[in-house]
């Protein structure tokens, strides 16, 4: 860490000279002195000081105090106008000033907008972020250190992430080029090559989809951190848990709970034409005395009226059949709930004129976990048979003859679902009979078609 950054330290005490360098690489508006003239209380120039009891004490006391009272001993001053005086330095940073330098020059290297953003993550807010149009990244003003799952959290949200560290958040850079987060320091960003840096591509916006899905299922692996999620933080879990994965979804609309679309699409079985398959992740209220389950009783229709407004798009027709099912990732549910929503729908369906054969699919959350793990284990060598994991996958999802191992009341319920753990495993025993492929599946064509049905 450069002398700069050292120095750039909120509320750290400088010296006459550290503030001598401040002065000569920036300007004085990013940061104010706090000067206060204090005591030492074991000061060997003080009259005093061969009758103190604890020569040693390296308190001192504020001049400006209403008691005179040393802050590591407790002992009382007599005549503390008699004792030699220092002054102290305290620097603090101006961070709105130093948020509107870095803006400024950002929006002069690229032309651009760079509009002050916050966002929250995990419960923490962060206030100092400018969305910058060109490139598309967040650059993420950083002052002070934070827990290591914030930074996680800004990785798997993929705001394209860039961090400006100024002061003590510096000592992030190790666990930020862990996570393949660019980031530059203060000292950096007012150096004369900076504006080279960023034009060459040196910091900007990173894909790195396999990155986050491993951050996503590690998060989620956490009983602790799980249970103090955000609806949307498990939503977007998931999300890069089935990019991963198969490559092809795609998130709707707003993530946040009781929005009037469905949490995302995804496609698998990837034949002439692909299946398609509407996703909505139910995350359980751990905090609302339900046992660990979440409640379906009040979405059955607003599940149903997401389905119907999902096929009512017309590139529908144009790139597929039909939609195969409806998806619900959960850590927990009532089978019951599950085989009620497949009969609402068909009942509804009645009502509308509406014949849809599709399937309720209750995958849960942990053969979700399961799945992602054996396929990061290369199980099966599953990851050169990827249209063997779609077909495969798609198989079990819309036929409970495929894996036999639903619940009692979900066998009973026709177009009804159910997967877990012991599914997973026989699937990964299926695809180890499947021979490696050749041919690569253009994904990219399969995730044009979500982005047109998505709009």
């Amino acid at each position: 860490m450069s002398k700069l950054d050292t120095i750039l330290s909120d509320g750290r005490e400088v010296s006459d000279s550290e503030l001598e360098y401040l002065k000569e690489y920036i300007e004085d508006k990013l940061y104010s002195i706090d000067q206060t003239d204090y005591v030492r209380c074991a000061n060997p120039d003080d009259p005093e000081y061969k009758h103190i009891p604890d020569r040693e004490c390296e308190g001192t006391i504020e001049l400006d105090s209403t008691a005179a009272v040393c802050d590591q001993c407790d002992r009382k001053i007599k005549n503390i106008q008699s004792k030699g005086t220092f002054t102290r330095q305290i620097l603090y940073l101006n961070r709105d000033d130093i948020r509107d330098s870095i803006r400024n020059k950002i929006k002069s290297v690229f032309d651009t907008n760079a509009n002050t953003i916050s966002r929250t993550y995990y419960g923490t807010e962060l206030s100092y972020i400018l969305d910058v149009n060109c490139p598309d990244v967040n650059i993420f003003i950083i002052f002070d250190s934070m827990p290591r799952e914030i930074i996680k959290w800004c990785k798997v949200y993929n705001e394209n992430p860039v961090f400006a560290l100024v002061g003590d958040s510096n000592q992030l850079s190790n666990q930020l080029s862990e996570l393949n987060i660019p980031y530059f320091s203060f000292s950096e960003f007012i150096s004369d090559n900076f504006e080279q840096t960023i034009i060459d591509g040196d910091i900007g916006p990173l894909s790195d989809r396999d990155l986050r899905a491993k951050i996503s299922y590690n998060l989620c692996s956490n009983q602790r951190v799980l249970k103090k999620m955000e609806y949307d933080e498990f939503e977007r879990c998931v999300q890069n848990l089935l990019l991963s994965l198969i490559g092809t979804s795609s998130l709707l609309g707003s993530t946040e709970a009781g929005t009037g679309v469905p949490d995302g699409l995804m496609t698998l079985n990837h034949s002439t034409p692909p299946r398609l398959f509407m996703w909505d992740a139910k995350f359980v209220d751990y905090t609302s005395g339900n046992k660990n389950k979440t409640e379906l009783k009040s979405e059955y229709d607003k599940i149903f009226r997401h389905r119907t407004s999902v096929e009512a798009v017309p590139s529908i027709d144009q790139k597929y059949d039909s939609l195969d099912g409806v998806v619900l990732f959960t850590p927990g549910t009532k089978e019951a709930n599950v085989s009620r929503l497949s009969e609402f729908m068909k009942e509804n369906g009645f009502l509308h004129n509406d014949r849809w054969k599709g399937t309720i699919c209750y995958f849960k959350f942990d053969a979700l976990l399961h799945l992602y793990n054996r396929y990061l284990r290369n199980d099966s060598d599953v990851q050169n048979k990827y249209q063997g994991l779609n077909t495969t996958l798609h198989n079990f999802m819309t036929s409970s003859s495929n894996h036999k191992s639903d619940t009692e009341i979900i066998q009973k319920t026709e177009n009804c679902v159910e997967i877990d753990s012991s599914d997973i495993d026989k699937l990964f025993d299926k695809i180890g009979e499947l021979g490696s492929e050749q041919r690569k599946v253009p994904i990219k064509d399969y995730m044009g078609y979500l982005d047109v049905v998505s709009e």
